[in-house]
């Protein structure tokens, strides 16, 4: 099977293509999009697409021998029954041809020119109405019936020769609405229908009282009626609703038959669709057979309000809480690194509150308009925290070292320290936030609280474990006071305990430590240079004295026995002493025994 596999691939023949071509759609008009898609005898090759044997619309590379691509059908003559135009697909390294057939028909259009919405025309307005033709028969003059029928059902007509179609097979012209169409007018609100020759081409345009169909709030919207002609200087009354609701509401006079108002929507203006009406509102005044009504949007309009929150020394500050109020609450933000935060609001007005923990610090008012992008800086205050720091003894702490660490950034950089006083006083200028408060003395805690800094705050830190007294009497087994015993005071730090004091016991068998740091500790006491007993407690103002009974030892004299030295000698003085009293008692008995015997 490999053998004949290997003979049959080398025998076998290199793959061709044959320039072919398809066209899609092969109808249409001018400005249709035609896809291409054939074959070309070259890999990979260059081609071309010809329009018409004259024009080259698109070129590019096959892929292997295969070629997709479009193009857009250009202006060229046709007829109304339709006119065979080729599609060439050319290979540029042969040559060679492959020829399709797009059938090419006339196509009539007609608009008019309008403001870009939401803008919109008024009544009174005059409005430009351009009609064409492409593919046109060539050298050919189209002559187009122009009508317009009004909101009133009321048909106006003008006729327009369009240009010579030439070489292309284009033609256009324009007319002006009302000014070409006999007594037309724009004084009707509503749909305007168009139509070229009837039914070759339609298009409407829409005539409005105000000037756009969409506004925002802080917007003006201007209002225009015509034709209140039935009274010299008649009122007219317009008002703006919604939900049956009025909102805006005016008598004014027509002058020269024209009515202008404007409303202006203010920043908490409902979002929603609301009506406008004008009437009249003088007896016998006009009455149109249309009436003078139409609705607009009033729509949010998002722009962007950017907040950066600073310290004193213009310094971004992050954590901080920024909530935007309008009613109710409309967004929360969390500066970040650079101190800012951006909210996308719609036109209005707004409190800005700046909070630090819920703390609320800044209140800030702002209007949001449409058209501006407004940015505000709030500085977050810095107040003054007075420290005052005391003793176990409610003495004030001198050398003691007071640090501020923000609240959410743990206790690596405190935001400012300062060492107290002879009075025990420190002074921390702080942002105004929440902070721990922590005391040290030679790198030793002695204090930790959390303090709300809104002002000027004064606080008073009670170290009740800094400056304290602490006595330990070290007794034997029959409580008799040891002297020379060493006793170590050590402190926790850090899960372990490590030797702060070292003190030897008197002759009343007293260590004192005076005025030393206590916490968590450890006593650990030496006799004869042996560990002999450890104790645990808590050091504060409240305790004073520890007590160490060391059963493994009994003070005789001046001298220190292990208590099993003393009770064995004990044993041996007693055995001794009853081996001299019996020794005695023989004695005395051999003595009265010689005497008994003497006549």
């Amino acid at each position: 099977m490999l053998l004949a596999t290997v003979t049959f691939t080398w025998f076998s023949p290199e793959a061709t293509a044959t320039t072919a071509v398809t066209i899609n759609p092969s109808t249409g008009t001018v400005g249709t999009r035609v896809s291409v898609n054939g074959t070309i005898d070259t890999p990979d090759g260059a081609y071309v697409i010809r329009w018409n044997q004259t024009l080259n619309v698109t070129s590019g590379f096959a892929v292997a021998y295969n070629v997709n691509a479009s193009f857009i059908v250009p202006q060229t003559v046709g007829n109304s029954t339709g006119r065979s135009v080729s599609v060439e697909l050319i290979d540029n390294a042969t040559g060679n041809i492959a020829v399709a057939t797009f059938t090419l028909h006339t196509a009539y259009y007609i608009k008019t020119l309008i403001p870009t919405p939401p803008n919109q025309l008024q009544e009174g307005a005059t409005t430009s109405i351009l009609v064409n033709v492409t593919g046109g028969v060539a050298n050919t003059v189209y002559v187009a019936n122009v009508t317009v029928k009004d909101p009133a059902n009321l048909t106006s007509w003008s006729l327009v020769s369009l240009t010579n179609t030439t070489q292309t097979g284009y033609g256009e012209g324009s007319r002006q609405y009302p000014a070409d169409f006999g007594g037309a007018h724009t004084n009707y609100t509503g749909t305007y229908r168009v139509a070229f020759n009837e039914t070759l081409a339609n298009a409407t345009f829409f005539v409005g009282l105000t000037d756009a169909t969409e506004y925002k709030r802080f917007d003006v919207v201007n209002i225009r009626a015509m034709n209140y002609t039935a009274q010299p200087q008649e009122l007219v009354l317009v008002d703006v609703k919604i939900g049956g609701s009025v909102v805006f509401s005016e008598n004014v006079s027509a002058v020269g038959g024209v009515v202008e108002s404007s409303w202006w929507i203010p920043g908490n203006a409902m979002i929603g669709t609301y009506t406008v009406t004008v009437s009249n509102s003088t007896t016998l005044g006009t009455i149109k057979s249309v009436p003078d009504v139409q609705t607009f949007e009033v729509i949010r309009a998002l722009s962007s309000l950017g907040v950066k929150v600073e310290n004193a020394n213009r310094q971004p500050i992050v954590g901080v809480t920024v909530e935007v109020y309008n009613v109710t609450r409309v967004g929360s933000r969390t500066t970040s690194l650079d101190g800012r935060v951006n909210f996308s609001l719609d036109v209005g007005n707004y409190t800005v509150k700046s909070l630090v923990y819920n703390l609320l610090f800044n209140t800030t008012f702002v209007d949001v308009p449409s058209t501006l992008q407004p940015n505000i800086t709030i500085v977050c205050p810095t107040y003054n925290l007075f420290v005052h720091v005391l003793d176990s003894k409610n003495n004030p702490s001198e050398g003691v070292t007071v640090s501020a660490y923000e609240w959410t950034s743990g206790v690596t950089q405190p935001a400012h320290s300062d060492v107290t006083d002879a009075e025990g006083n420190a002074t921390l200028p702080l942002t105004f936030g929440r902070y721990r408060l922590r005391a040290y003395k030679d790198s030793v805690l002695l204090n930790e609280t959390t303090i709300d800094l809104t002002n000027n705050t004064l606080t008073t830190v009670n170290c009740g474990i800094y400056n304290v007294d602490l006595s330990v009497f070290v007794t034997d087994y029959f409580g008799q006071p040891i002297p020379n015993a060493v006793v170590k005071f050590e402190r926790k730090a850090d899960g372990d305990y490590v030797e702060a004091y070292s003190v030897a016991t008197g002759a009343g068998g007293s260590a004192i430590f005076n005025g030393i740091i206590g916490g968590n500790a450890r006593i650990s006491v030496y006799v004869a240079g042996k560990l002999s007993q450890t104790g645990y407690l808590y050091l504060d103002s409240s305790r004073e004295r520890a007590d160490f009974r060391i059963d493994g030892y009994v003070v005789v004299g001046v001298f220190l026995l292990e208590a099993s030295q003393f009770f064995t000698l004990a044993v041996v003085l007693v055995v001794i002493a009853l081996f001299l009293i019996i020794l005695k008692y023989k004695s005395a008995l051999r003595f009265f025994g010689r005497r008994k015997k003497t006549p």
